[in-house]
């Protein structure tokens, strides 16, 4: 255990160390905490609106420049929403879950359309310059069949390649 004293007795250097130890140590046992599943919910519906207007970007409207930052800005949501547990460590949702949650819960069969119809005067106005390689249908059918595979493959822990399938499925 460390004392006051020994505390007292390092440099300003060997004080940062410690700092960052302490720092990193708690952000090891934050992230290894499972939650209960109210607040994993909660927590992935946060992400749900940020990470669809990125699909959207990405599959709807020719925009090289900022692709790439796109897929990676999805990528770091899908990483945050993996490592959420719930209840016990490595326990995750259902398959279900996470497609209510990312998919269902904004596009609902009657209102897929004018929801993104709405995004383009909205959060999506500055796009509009932007050439539209896909239409609202097609776009929708990509979202779908990517959170499909997104919802599977959280619900196994497994979304660490997710990028490949995305680009590769954007691209055909």
């Amino acid at each position: 255990m460390i004392t006051k004293e020994m505390l007292d007795s390092l440099t300003e250097a060997e004080l940062e160390i410690v700092r960052e130890y302490v720092v990193n140590r708690f952000d090891d046992i934050i992230s290894e905490m499972a939650f209960d599943r109210k607040t994993v919910m909660r927590k992935i519906d946060g992400l749900e609106k940020p990470i669809n207007l990125h699909l959207i970007k990405i599959i709807r409207y020719k925009d090289d420049l900022n692709f790439d930052k796109h897929i990676n800005d999805i990528i770091v949501w899908l990483t945050d929403i993996q490592e959420l547990d719930v209840g016990k460590a490595n326990k995750k949702l259902p398959e279900s879950d996470y497609f209510k949650l990312l998919f269902t819960n904004r596009f609902t069969n009657e209102h897929n359309i004018k929801h993104i119809e709405d995004l383009e005067k909205g959060s999506l106005k500055k796009y509009n310059d932007l050439p539209k390689i896909r239409s609202i249908s097609e776009t929708l059918e990509l979202i779908y069949n990517i959170h499909k595979e997104i919802s599977k493959r959280l619900s196994q822990n497994n979304i660490w390649d997710i990028e490949d399938y995305i680009k590769k499925l954007i691209k055909n």
